[in-house]
């Protein structure tokens, strides 16, 4: 494409062959120094060139493919802002690839003899891996800020289209699903599909298609589009006997049923040019991944990977999965690579040429689509389109008020058939959504009863109220003792004012009498949580008899010892005369001390009451 605005100022950094068919990057540009690889294709288009030009080059021959009963694919694959949205349809001066495709099969119906034909149209959208069926009611654009003028949507050819989108109910998510048969292949059920008869209202549905898709406003594009879109066209054809006038030769002629798609795919963005946040940013991760796995599956199948017996993940996106058939399958593809010239997006311009340089060694097997049992729709609606014939017009009646009564009974039809469709995929969903729950409730039961049986059994052993106490369990002394000695002193000789105030301190910590009015045998609730509180919090050790009362002790000892000694005629062991009294309180003779209350030879009585009291 040219450049925009934006980028004159940096200017183009590829040299574009279209004669060669080759492109290659400037020598000296920021292309260059990425990669100076040249890129040799089947067709390269310089800015100059019209979107006629791409599409008779490109999509011409799918379309008579098509008419022959040969599946057909074409789309669009780039970087966000690089004119996929534009060559796929267009604007009203210039049409794009959809509506010239559109034109050009019905002319080459119009031009067709010997053979009836009918067409039926589709349009899916692929927004957030979620599908939406563009043609249903239901698919009317969420209310969100304007993204484009004042709509945030657009028309076929790309102008922006009032209408107020902050008018329209939200968006409900058709139930869609994508199937698989041997005569169908891979289709999406529950897709709308319109029976037309012209281009003209091929291209209204189009218009009113396009207005439903999702669009957004980032800072490479103020109208980005936000999903992948797949218009689809299924032409039937048989051969008629023109002596009887539109009457098929036989009830098993064979139907052409053939599958055209055109695909407008969203473009892969990053976040540091885009400035997308919030919801854009989700939407440009879902776009990412989606044609990342695309990506996938095309270096899978130029490898071989499919005739080695490899896995290629066509399921792990859907559109992957709905574009199976045209990639390496049973269709005639084209791939039209939009790049921009751009020196300030050379890197992703090196991306697309080599994503097209691999998806021209894919191999596509694409035969003749021919179908005999009842999964074409024209077969199906014979024998109900004859009667409807004979009973208008005779035989021989082939007028337009038949042709138009004839169209809308095959239009009653479909959409009866479309009905159905819907509805069982409703049923199928609903089962699935009832299966889920029926096992989620389930899992939750069971976990409930193992629960309920595991705490019976805990309560018939004991196991939760009764544990069983630690024979080995160090115990140490605390306030509610109610032995009275500590255990670091049970097995000693304690001194009498010792032991006694011990046995006091016992009796002090008995329990409080009950307030006066409280019935005998009940225990106040306020003391008991006082003393629980008590309990939990600790205490300190009795305290020791008063010194004064130790020295009394002792004192009285000592007299009793001295009496002993005068009585055997002796003054003791180490004892000298000239007796002094020593300052702490003991008396020494001879700077020797005196023998201890205790009989400890070497310690004096205030040393042990002082001992006494620190224990």
């Amino acid at each position: 494409r040219p450049l925009n605005s934006k980028e004159e100022s940096k200017g183009a950094a590829w040299d574009i062959h279209s004669e060669t068919n080759a492109i290659a990057p400037q020598a000296g540009s920021s292309a260059g120094t990425t990669d100076s690889t040249s890129y040799q294709l089947d067709n390269v288009f310089d800015p100059s060139c019209r979107t006629k030009d791409v599409y008779d080059r490109t999509t011409r021959g799918i379309i008579e493919s098509v008419l022959n009963g040969f599946n057909g694919t074409v789309f669009a694959y780039g970087q966000t802002s690089s004119g996929k949205t534009h060559t796929m349809q267009g604007s009203a001066e210039e049409p794009g690839i959809i509506p010239l495709a559109v034109h050009d099969v019905f002319d080459s119906i119009d031009r067709s003899e010997g053979r009836e034909f009918l067409v039926r149209v589709s349009y899916l959208e692929i927004y957030n891996e979620q599908m939406v069926d563009l043609f249903s009611a239901d698919a009317v654009a969420p209310p969100t800020k304007p993204q484009m003028g004042s709509s945030g949507s657009r028309d076929l050819f790309g102008s922006s289209i009032g209408g107020g989108s902050f008018d329209r109910p939200e968006r409900r998510v058709s139930r869609l699903q994508i199937k698989e048969d041997s005569e169908r292949g891979v289709y999406v059920s529950g897709l709308k599909e319109e029976i037309v008869t012209s281009p003209t209202q091929v291209l209204e549905l189009l218009r009113t298609g396009v207005a439903r898709r999702h669009v957004g406003e980032t800072n490479m594009n103020a109208e980005s589009s936000r999903s992948h879109t797949i218009f689809r066209m299924v032409v039937e054809s048989r051969a008629v006997d023109e002596n009887s006038s539109g009457a098929a030769n036989g009830a098993q002629d064979a139907v052409l049923v053939a599958t055209l798609n055109l695909v407008d795919l969203a473009g892969s963005e990053r976040v540091v040019k885009t400035g997308a946040e919030g919801i854009r940013m989700k939407e440009g991760a879902n776009i990412n991944k989606s044609l990342l796995n695309l990506g996938i599956v095309i270096n899978k199948l130029t490898e071989g990977a499919e005739g080695k017996g490899s896995h290629i993940p066509f399921r792990d996106s859907k559109l992957t999965r709905i574009l199976q058939p045209a990639l390496g399958g049973n269709s005639k593809t084209a791939i039209v690579c939009n790049v921009t010239p751009a020196a300030a997006h050379a890197e992703e311009t090196h991306s697309t040429l080599r994503f097209a340089v691999r998806a021209k060694r894919v191999c596509n097997n694409a035969t003749v689509n021919e179908v005999v049992s009842e999964s074409a729709l024209i077969k199906r609606q014979q024998r109900e389109i004859e009667e409807l014939r004979k009973k208008l017009g005779g035989e021989g009646g082939v007028s337009q008020e038949v042709e138009e009564e004839i169209n809308a009974l095959r239009r009653e039809m479909l959409e009866a058939e479309n009905e159905r469709e819907r509805l069982a995929n409703e049923l199928e969903i609903e089962r699935e959504e009832r299966e889920r729950a029926e096992k989620a409730a389930s899992a939750k039961i069971s976990n409930l009863t193992n629960l309920v049986l595991k705490s019976s059994a805990m309560d018939a052993d004991g196991a939760c109220d009764k544990r069983p106490k630690r024979g080995n369990r160090r115990e140490t002394w605390a306030p509610n003792n109610h032995g009275g000695v500590p255990d670091f002193l049970k097995g000693r000789k304690l001194p009498p004012g010792v032991s006694g105030s011990l046995s006091e301190s016992v009796d002090e910590e008995a329990p409080e009498e009950a307030p006066a009015g409280a019935p005998a045998g009940e225990v106040d609730p306020a003391a008991e949580a006082k003393a629980k509180k008590e309990r939990r919090r600790g205490g300190f050790l009795p305290l020791p008899p008063a010194l004064e009362e130790l020295e009394e002790c002792f004192e009285d000892e000592r007299r009793a010892s001295d009496a002993s000694d005068v009585s055997r005629g002796s003054f003791g062991r180490g004892r000298f005369s000239g007796a002094s009294e020593g300052t702490d309180g003991a008396d020494t003779w001879g700077g020797s001390p005196a023998p201890s209350a205790l009989g400890t030879p070497g310690v004096t009585s205030a040393d042990h009451a002082a001992a006494v009291a620190a224990a």
